[in-house]
């Protein structure tokens, strides 16, 4: 934290404290009723309570103190903590991105058939414990959004609304289908459901655009039941698909693009079916 004088817009010198990226007018937290305009910060304890001068309602400069109020000390403490879970979600999405190349790794690696002295039943147990690690995360994640949603609307409830230190756009990616999916359409199956993965770190997502080839396909405003949309009769071809996600910011992040191949049959093909031809959820 930092405190200090800096000069306002009409050229008045104001105290000032800067504090998790944010610098604020130590006037603003000051009654106006009081006559005090606060000039110059000094020194700030480790409870908060502030040294320096100002001039009085009779125009006189004076040494002042000011001590924080329970209610901004809790604001202060509800700050904390809410920026201190923000850091702990971005610790676990690095975490997260590390263990799906060591997925992605592992599976170049069963594929190859060169493991040495490594037994393949080793390697997939591997795999297994790491999934099973990143779903704890996955949990994590979600208790860590539910918490700081929570921590925000407390700050509310004392009159004061949560500024995050640097706006942070929202995190998107296609979960379903994945990268390289072939899917099949026949008179029976004529949608296919594209799912994304959307969250905000400092405040909320608002809605999921979805695209083919930069065409706007669909949308979901609704995070209840995850973020999806039914494309509903695409021609048969390859496409890219993209998801842009908006936050309550007005920031948005568009996902890494998937690519996917779409082939249209009057009936289903009869098994067996093409190795590389993967199977994904279609809706009726």
């Amino acid at each position: 934290m930092v405190i200090g004088k800096s000069d306002t817009s009409n050229m008045r010198e104001h105290a000032f404290v800067y504090r998790n990226g944010v610098m604020t007018d130590l006037n603003n937290l000051v009654d106006p009723a009081l006559g005090w305009e606060l000039t110059f910060a000094s020194g700030i304890n480790d409870n908060g309570w502030i040294v320096g001068k100002g001039i009085n309602p009779e125009g006189g400069i004076r040494a002042l103190l000011l001590i924080p109020t329970p209610q901004k000390i809790a604001i202060d403490k509800i700050e904390d903590a809410i920026d201190e879970k923000v850091m702990a979600l971005e610790s676990i999405n690095e975490a997260l991105e590390k263990e799906e190349e060591v997925i992605e790794l592992l599976k170049e690696l069963l594929a190859s058939r060169e493991y040495g002295e490594l037994r393949r039943r080793d390697i997939v147990r591997t795999m297994f414990r790491i999934i099973q690690s990143m779903k704890i995360e996955y949990q994590t994640k979600d208790n860590l959004n539910k918490s700081i949603k929570a921590l925000k609307r407390s700050l509310k409830n004392l009159g004061w609304q949560y500024t995050s230190p640097t706006k942070k756009p929202p995190v998107v990616s296609i979960t379903n289908p994945p990268d390289g999916a072939k899917l099949w359409l026949h008179l029976y199956f004529l949608d296919i459901t594209i799912e994304a993965e959307s969250w905000d770190a400092d405040g909320s997502v608002l809605k999921v655009e979805f695209f083919a080839d930069e065409n706007f396909i669909g949308e979901d405003n609704d995070a209840s039941d995850g973020w999806s949309i039914n494309w509903t009769k695409p021609d048969a071809g390859t496409y890219i698909l993209t998801a842009k996600a908006t936050d309550n910011d007005g920031m948005t992040t568009t996902s890494s693009p998937v690519e996917i191949i779409v082939t249209s049959y009057n009936r289903p093909p009869r098994p067996p079916w093409p190795s590389d031809w993967l199977t994904v959820p279609l809706s009726e």
